[in-house]
């Protein structure tokens, strides 16, 4: 999987970027001037860095930046004039399709303990969840490096588990690692937190990641990649917004709620399909897998069914592609059946199921 990755996000205390040839002198330097300071924890820095080297490195960097392999990024100040340190996404030889980044990141020996790695952090979260397209995102750190595990704790990271062993650190010895995590989709720890109610244009930004994701998981093998690379979460949300802003007396959008959390989402209206006795329509109900076998789509269909009834529908059908069979199984478990009708779109066959109230 291929993807266009942003390669910019402003802050008001830094810039995020990939490292180009002309930051290598102040990448050299500064690595240099935070050797006492990193090399405790960070076995890859070096006394003496070489502008030439790091030169090289960076090249190398961008190269596997633009593949999609790995995502590296320079701390600079707003204007862009002080490199301040490194942070990057990185996929510890997983495929980008995993949808699984590591965050890892080093702060200059100058700029250390002023709260600018909370930030880096905090900003990296955001805009991976927002922009990129991983599910879950890990801070990895050794289990003595204190500091580096508050920073991940500050910013809402979830310490999950302990490896020993895994590399050896400047006087060569054994070291481990603590591992921190966050998923864009968190397991509900209160059912009784879940609502459905209608979405609004504020729900625009929710409404496009859940859309794309659900996506992924539910045709990833019966659709051509390309279609997932074409993608894009901003203009999904600028769809999304303009729908939401469009919605007519006779249609619904419902969201699935935990909290402010949208887990899921139903459309629901006047049925699109000339057939007599059809004259409502199930137009999406999208879950993300992470949300899908557990009950959460009953009750998003609950609510979307109670809605049709409520407006006035008699019947209602939906399209499903006959090879999407977890999704064939969910609607005749919720009373669909089978109809004899079927149409193709772009080489996929759809199939057609009904329910009548």
């Amino acid at each position: 999987m291929q993807i266009v990755a942003p390669e910019l996000l402003t802050h008001t205390r830094f810039t995020l970027r990939p490292l180009k040839d002309g930051d290598a002198e102040l990448v050299a330097q500064a690595i240099t001037a935070s050797y006492d300071h990193l090399k405790e924890f960070m076995p890859w820095a070096q006394p003496s860095n070489d502008p030439w080297n790091q030169r090289k490195r960076i090249r190398q960097n961008y190269a596997s930046y633009l593949r999609c392999e790995d995502f590296a990024l320079g701390i600079f100040s707003p204007d862009g004039s002080v490199f301040l340190g490194g942070t990057g996404f990185h996929l510890r030889n997983r495929s980008l399709r995993s949808f699984h980044g590591e965050i890892g990141m080093w702060i200059s020996a100058d700029q250390a303990g002023q709260g600018l790695g909370t930030e880096v952090l905090q900003a990296m979260i955001e805009w991976g969840f927002r922009e990129w397209p991983w599910r879950r995102l890990e801070w990895r750190c050794d289990p003595e490096n204190h500091g580096s595990a508050r920073v991940a704790e500050k910013c809402g990271m979830k310490e999950e588990g302990r490896l020993h062993g895994t590399s050896k650190d400047h006087r060569g010895r054994w070291r481990g690692e603590v591992i921190y995590a966050l998923t864009k989709y968190p397991e509900i720890e209160d059912p009784k937190s879940i609502t459905v109610r209608p979405l609004s244009q504020v729900h625009a930004r929710q409404t496009a990641h859940v859309h794309i994701d659900s996506w992924r998981d539910a045709y990833w093998s019966i659709m051509p990649i390309e279609v997932f690379e074409q993608q894009s979460y901003s203009d999904k949300e600028s769809f999304w917004f303009k729908l939401l802003a469009a919605a007519s007396d006779r249609s619904r959008y419902l969201g699935l709620f935990s909290g402010e959390h949208l887990m899921g989402f139903a459309s629901i209206g006047p049925s699109r399909f000339e057939k007599p006795g059809w004259d409502g329509e199930l137009l999406a109900l999208y879950l993300p897998q992470n949300y899908q076998g557990n009950g959460f789509g009953r009750v998003l269909w609950n609510a979307a069914a109670a809605q049709l009834k409520a407006l006035g529908f008699k019947a209602v059908m939906c399209w499903v592609l006959e090879r999407n069979l977890a999704a064939i199984g969910f609607y005749k478990a919720m009373g669909f059946k089978l109809l004899n009708y079927q149409k193709e779109d772009d080489g996929l066959t759809e199939i057609a199921m009904g329910l009548q109230f």
